[in-house]
């Protein structure tokens, strides 16, 4: 009996290691890389839609115990979709507030969709690029973050293009946390 207990742990053990490898090796890219991938995807959808006057918002936190990272995060995206596309017209974020709120009404349902071509016409924008995060810790992992990034067409108010990216959440990232 002694010894198939000693066999069982081992085997727990085993199990225990394959898991956190297998899941060390899922999140082997890191955000920069990952978000690169979606900012080139993101770039294409707006060439093809002929959409060169955006913004990109705030990444907002999913819930209020987030930590506070939204400016790196849309300014890591800020940069990345810039140095793809340098001919892009980017909003200031300070211009932004109002057309957030805005679209944060329309998307809820409350607010006619119509609205969102007003809004981007009136600040002389034809998408805007928005994105949401979320911090998960994990007890057998390191903590993971997931980033929610979506282009809308505020000439229709139509969504583009929406892509999830999760990866590490580094100390580097943790630094930025206000």
């Amino acid at each position: 009996m002694n010894g198939c207990l000693k066999q069982l742990i081992g085997l727990l053990g085993l199990i225990i290691l394959i898991i956190l490898i297998a899941n060390r090796c899922q999140y082997q890219y890191s955000y920069d890389n990952i978000s690169n991938e979606v900012a080139k995807k993101m770039v294409n959808e707006l060439e093809v839609n002929h959409l060169n006057d955006v913004s990109i918002a705030l990444f907002t936190p999913l819930g209020e115990s987030q930590p506070k990272i939204g400016t790196y995060l849309s300014n890591s995206f800020r940069s990345k979709v810039l140095n793809l596309k340098k001919s892009l017209s980017l909003l200031e974020r300070t211009q932004l507030n109002e057309l957030i709120k805005e679209y944060r009404l329309i998307t809820s349902g409350y607010v006619d969709r119509t609205k969102a071509i007003k809004i981007g016409k009136l600040i002389g924008v034809k998408a805007i690029i928005i994105g949401e995060y979320q911090v998960a810790d994990y007890w057998f992992s390191q903590d993971r973050i997931t980033v929610f990034i979506k282009a809308v067409n505020l000439q229709t108010g139509e969504l583009i293009v929406s892509e999830e990216v999760e990866a590490n959440y580094t100390d580097q990232m943790k630094s930025f946390d206000d």
